[in-house]
Parts: structure tokens; C-alpha cells; sequence
């Protein structure tokens, strides 16, 4: 590089550069070629020529095309259509890189259409990461990209929910509008959709606290690593909720604990609030009633004169009488995730923590 005529122009510099970088075969000659082409400004001829160049019959010259359109971060529209192109090319790297070098273009409808498209069926997670990245950066777009990921969250293909379900991790700053659809994704019928909603989950922290009954009801899920995940996710995101609720989920990460101990001591020794107790007595009762056929006397004696324990006890009773299939600790599991529904559900209790 250092041998050009002092006499050459910038614009015939240029070219010099941008012909090393796409076709030399030293590759650290092209290295070099391209680290100097990022420290001076392209013009809309030098974005034709790398253009023309994305077109090529060459895997090779295709993929230092669209690695040099990524690296100058170019916005001459003129290169949509060949990196639009270059996105599904069969080069995992010039797909990737292609991906990058669109981020200036997601307000095209085209573009964005591409990038997802790449971000729910690619195989290669990296051109995957790099497409999700184009799609998050662009702010005014955010919420349309949201949209679709929540429909593909739907998707027949259990691949597309998984990918789509992490895909979300990305947008941590519009966490609430995805979260309840999280939540749900946790019962997916498939274990990778599961765990991929509970990681996404967990890299929110506290901002995912509304989700934290749906993670207690994954303790018996039928996948071990599931089961894992949720529980790492709860770890992160627990410390974010009112005090008297952290013995709670201090006891569910410890293994000693199952769901009727974990349960029955949250009345005994946690001192909950009246109003909670209440609220969660009558959720039972209505179970009891929909278990019993309004025969709650089989189970129950008069509600007023139950506390909460009491009657968690008598739903699980009821729904063994029911000749419904009955795991004890299963049932207790899913009756604690009402109570810290309740407890979380209710602002007038935050004053309480």
C-alpha cells in the first residue's frame, strides 16, 4: 500500500484499495486494504464497483464483497437488491455479512422482511445473531420486528418458535410488551421452545418478575434442562420483587424444598398479608367447586373458616377425588404460583415489602 505514486489521486487511491481488498489474494494485503478503506469516505462510485462485485460468479469475491459492505457501513441504496441477494447466499459468512451491511436499510419493508426471514430460518446461528442485530438497531422499527416474532412464537415449526422466542432476548428495553407472551411460551409443547423461553427470561433479570409464576410451574417439568433454566431464571430475576416473597424462592432453589413444604411454611412462618391469604382462599374454594360439583363439604369445612393452607390442601384432596392423575408436590407447586400471582398482581400490596 505504501508504494503508490505520491502523485495518484484519492479517487484513484481508492480503487486501488477497494481492488486489493475484493481481489487479492494475500489475505492480509486485503486486511490491510480494508482497515485503510474504513478510515476514508466512499463515494457512490466506489459503492457501484463493490456492487458489481457482490455479483460475481465467485463464492470468494461474493463474500470479501459484502464482508467490505458491512465494514463501511455503506447506505448507497443502490446496493439493496445485490445484498438482498447476498443474504441467501449459500456462504454462511456472506450471508452473515450481507446481514450487517443492511442495517442501514431496515426502514425498507423489503429488507426487514429479509433479515427476519434470516433471524427464524437460517441454520447458522451466526447469521442468525447478525440479522437480529440489523433488525435492533433501528428504533422506529423495533416494534414491528416485536410483532413478528410474536407471531412466529406461534409458528407449526418448533425451530422458528425457539429461534423466535430467543430472538427476543435482544429487546430488553421493550421487555413488557413481550413478556406475557414469554410467559405462555413456557408451556410450549415442544422442551427447546421451553427452554429457549426461560433463557430469554432469565437475561431480563427483574424486569421479567411478572413471569415468575409461570417459571415456578416449570419446577416439574418433564425436561430436566427445562426445569434447570427456569430455575436459573428465577435466581435472576427474584431479587427484583418485594421482601417477604424472597424466603419463597430462596426455598424453590433449594433442592430439600418440595412445593407442599414450600407452600405450607409461606402461611406458617411468613406472616403473609390477610388480603393475600384471602384472595387465594377463594381461588381454591372455586377450584374445589369446579372439582366436587359445588360439593365442597366433601372437602372443606365452611371457608370462612379456613386459612389459605387449609384450603390448599382441600384442592388437592378434591382433585384426588376427582380421579383426576395427582403428583402431590406438582399440585402444591402450581397452588404457589397462585399465591405469588396474587402477591404480584396486586400493586396495593408493594407498599407491604
Amino acid at each position: 500500500m505504501t508504494n503508490l505514486p505520491e502523485d495518484a489521486s484519492k479517487q484513484e487511491y481508492r480503487l486501488k484499495l477497494l481492488h486489493t481488498a475484493l481481489t487479492n489474494s494475500d489475505l492480509l494485503q486485503s486486511h490491510l486494504a480494508t482497515e485503510e478503506l474504513e478510515t476514508l469516505p466512499c463515494s457512490d462510485s466506489d459503492a457501484m464497483l463493490i456492487c458489481s462485485y457482490l455479483q460475481s460468479d465467485s463464492p470468494e469475491t461474493r463474500a470479501r464483497a459484502a464482508h467490505l459492505c458491512s465494514r463501511l457501513s455503506l447506505n448507497a441504496k443502490e446496493l439493496v437488491p445485490s445484498l438482498l441477494s447476498a443474504i441467501q447466499d449459500r456462504l454462511w459468512s456472506t450471508r452473515e455479512s450481507a446481514a450487517l451491511a443492511l442495517a442501514p436499510f431496515v426502514p425498507d419493508d423489503n429488507v426487514q422482511e429479509a433479515l427476519l426471514e434470516r433471524v427464524l430460518l437460517d441454520k447458522n446461528e451466526l447469521v442468525r445473531m447478525a440479522a437480529l442485530s440489523a433488525l435492533s438497531e433501528t428504533l422506529d422499527r423495533q416494534r414491528q420486528v416485536l410483532d413478528a416474532l410474536h407471531n412466529a412464537l406461534k409458528d407449526s415449526r418448533h425451530i422458528v418458535r425457539t429461534r423466535a422466542a430467543r430472538a427476543l432476548a435482544n429487546f430488553h428495553g421493550l421487555a413488557c410488551f413481550y413478556l406475557d407472551s414469554l410467559a405462555e411460551t413456557l408451556k410450549d409443547s415442544h422442551w427447546r421452545v421451553r427452554l429457549a423461553a426461560a433463557d430469554t427470561l432469565k437475561s431480563l433479570g427483574p424486569a421479567a418478575k411478572r413471569t415468575l409464576p409461570a417459571l415456578i410451574r416449570r419446577r416439574y417439568d418433564g425436561d430436566r434442562r427445562v426445569r434447570i433454566a427456569a430455575l436459573e431464571a428465577i435466581r435472576e430475576i427474584y431479587p427484583g420483587i418485594p421482601r417477604p416473597l424472597h424466603r419463597i424462592f430462596q426455598s424453590l432453589l433449594d433442592r430439600f424444598y418440595d412445593g407442599r413444604q414450600i407452600l405450607q411454611n409461606s402461611f406458617k412462618a411468613y406472616d403473609f398479608p390477610r388480603e393475600v391469604e384471602l384472595q387465594f382462599s377463594n381461588i381454591c374454594v372455586q377450584r374445589i367447586d369446579l372439582l366436587t360439583n359445588n360439593r365442597r363439604e366433601l372437602v372443606i369445612k365452611s371457608p370462612q373458616e379456613t386459612n389459605g393452607w387449609e384450603t390448599a390442601c382441600a384442592v388437592v384432596k378434591a382433585t384426588s377425588l376427582a380421579g383426576l392423575k395427582c403428583n402431590e408436590n406438582k399440585e402444591f407447586t402450581k397452588l404457589l404460583a397462585h399465591l405469588v400471582e396474587i402477591w404480584l398482581g396486586n400493586k396495593n400490596l408493594e407498599s407491604l415489602s
